[in-house]
C-alpha cells in the first residue's frame, strides 16, 4: 500500500486534550479579510485575503488597530492566504486555488530587516508548481489543489493543501529559494476539514494548523516529527468552537507563549472580524 494513502490520523478524546477559546478584540476594519498572521518583536502582522492591497498590516492586539503599513513592490495580492517568518525573511502565500486552475502559485519572500526599517521594500518571488496536479477546471470549491497553510522549519517551507474534494491535507516541502519548484506530496492525512494556517514551534517542536468544515473549527498539532519520513509523524485532530456571535471563517494562526496561540477570524456572515487567544489545555 501507498504510505501516503495508507497514512491514518489519531483522534484524541477531550478527556486528554481541550482547548480555552476566547475573544482578545474585534479588529480594525482595514483587516476584514485577515488571513494569515505572524509576530515579530512583540507585534502581530497580517494581511488581507484576495484581492487586498499589497500590504502587511501590524495591529495592536489590545485593540485590534492597525498600527502601520507596509507596502510589497512587486507584489500582486492574487490570493494570499498565509505568511510565515524566519530568522531573515518573511514569507506571503500567494497560493489560494478555489478553482484548482491557477499557474500563477508563487510565495513572496521579503528581507525582514528591510521589513523592519522601511514602510515599503520589494519582494522576490518564488514559483511553484504541484506536480501531481493533472485536472485544472473542476470548477469553485471542488479542488483539491488549494492550499492556505504555509509554516517555516529549518532550511525548507512546507505548504498543507487545503483539499475541498476529499478533506484530507498534502504536505509539500520546498527550499526557501527563489524557484520554479515543481513539488510533489511527501505526505498525506485525513485532516477531516479545511486547513487554513499554521505555524511550526521550535520551542515545542510542534506543528500547529487550524481549519474548518461548515460550522465546526478544528485545530491539528503535528508532534514527533519525523522530516525525512513525515508520514511517521503524530497527527491529532481537536474540534472546538468559537462563541456563538463570533466570526467561525478562522484564517490565521499565530504561537504567544507555552502553548497559546493568537487565531484570526475574517467577517463572516455579518460577524465581524476577530482575534482569538487559544490555549491547550492537556
Amino acid at each position: 500500500m501507498n504510505k501516503l494513502l495508507g497514512f491514518v490520523l489519531l483522534f484524541l478524546p477531550f478527556t486528554i486534550l481541550s482547548q480555552e477559546i476566547s475573544v482578545v478584540t474585534e479588529l480594525d476594519p482595514y483587516i476584514q479579510e485577515t488571513s494569515g498572521l505572524i509576530q515579530i518583536n512583540g507585534k502581530l502582522i497580517t494581511h488581507n485575503d484576495s484581492g487586498g492591497r499589497p500590504v502587511l498590516y501590524e495591529f495592536d492586539s489590545s485593540t485590534g488597530n492597525v498600527t502601520r503599513e507596509v507596502f510589497i513592490k512587486g507584489a500582486k495580492n492574487k490570493d494570499w492566504e498565509d505568511i510565515c517568518v524566519d530568522e531573515t525573511h518573511i514569507y506571503i502565500a500567494d497560493i489560494g486555488n478555489n478553482r484548482g486552475n491557477r499557474t500563477d502559485l508563487r510565495i513572496y519572500r521579503i528581507s525582514k530587516q528591510d521589513y523592519l526599517n522601511n514602510d515599503e521594500v520589494t519582494a522576490d518571488t518564488i514559483q511553484i508548481s504541484y506536480v501531481d496536479q493533472k485536472h485544472f477546471n473542476l470548477g469553485k470549491f471542488k479542488t483539491n489543489y488549494d492550499a492556505e497553510a504555509l509554516i517555516s522549519m529549518g532550511d525548507s517551507l512546507y505548504i498543507f493543501s487545503k483539499n475541498w474534494g476529499n478533506k484530507n491535507t498534502r504536505v509539500y516541502s520546498l527550499p526557501k529559494k527563489l524557484g520554479p519548484h515543481a513539488l510533489s506530496p511527501i505526505a498525506e492525512f485525513n485532516a477531516k476539514c479545511l486547513v487554513t494556517a499554521g505555524e511550526y514551534v521550535a520551542e515545542n517542536n510542534e506543528i500547529v494548523l487550524c481549519g474548518y468544515y461548515f460550522d465546526k473549527q478544528y485545530v491539528i498539532r503535528i508532534t514527533d516529527i519525523h522530516l525525512n519520513n513525515f508520514q511517521e509523524s503524530k497527527f491529532i485532530t481537536v474540534p472546538f468552537k468559537v462563541p456563538e456571535d463570533s466570526s467561525k471563517q478562522i484564517e490565521g494562526l499565530t504561537w504567544i507563549s507555552g502553548y497559546e496561540y493568537y487565531i484570526s477570524a475574517e467577517t463572516y456572515q455579518n460577524k465581524p472580524q476577530v482575534l482569538y487567544k487559544m490555549v491547550w489545555k492537556p
